[in-house]
């Protein structure tokens, strides 16, 4: 018992090398392999929230009436309803894919470290920027001040389609809820026409481009 019988031996030097450097590997595949789920959970996410706000805009201009954009709640419990005054309405639920959010969550208030950083690297980024001859995005635009998720933000749709007050949804890379300080970050901005531009970069030092 405990005793080599002859003949036996253990592993050589190389062979626990080679272990090793195995293990070493596969440890290395499994991290890229979860930052691979963080970059896709947040664009889902942004083409999620887009289509939701998109939808917002066309009850309004398909009723003639204003839209208000109301959210509520934290976590997987951040909602965002929408309605037209005394008719139709919708929600879109941050908690609605519990898997999406494990690795990507909104922020609600646009002062995690991820999204604070994001935020002013993107409006240096577009400063200068036009279409139609007009600076999309102005340093003074509330596009950068006016979290759509935050519940002392007041945005609503007009009748036309318009916005009454330009503003942004950042979502966040995570893991399971915790942001991750150099993770991919994606933001939706909103101009006064209401039209909606969904921005991504993987990395802080990677460049922004557009969705």
């Amino acid at each position: 018992m405990g005793m080599r019988a002859d003949g036996e031996r253990g592993f050589t030097l190389i062979e626990l090398l080679v272990v090793l450097v195995i293990v070493g590997i596969l440890a290395v595949l499994g991290v890229v392999f979860r930052s691979d789920r963080n970059g896709p959970a947040v664009q889902g996410t942004l083409v999620a929230v887009a289509g939701a706000l998109e939808e917002a805009r066309g009850m309004a201009r398909a009723t003639g009436q204003t839209v208000t954009l109301t959210p509520s709640g934290s976590g997987t419990g951040l909602t965002l309803t929408y309605q037209v005054t005394g008719g139709p309405s919708g929600q879109y639920s941050q908690g609605a894919d519990r898997s999406a959010f494990r690795f990507c969550f909104i922020d609600p208030d646009g002062s995690s470290a991820p999204a604070s950083t994001a935020i002013t690297d993107l409006k240096t980024a577009l400063q200068g920027v036009t279409a139609g001859g007009t600076t999309l995005f102005p340093a003074s635009s509330a596009a950068w001040t006016t979290n759509v998720f935050n519940s002392a933000s007041v945005v609503q749709f007009l009748s036309n389609g318009s916005v009454s007050s330009e503003g942004f949804v950042a979502v966040v890379g995570a893991t399971n809820g915790v942001a991750i300080p150099d993770g991919p970050v994606g933001i939706i901005l909103i101009d006064d026409s209401g039209t909606l531009y969904r921005y991504y970069r993987s990395t802080s030092t990677s460049a922004w481009r557009r969705l």
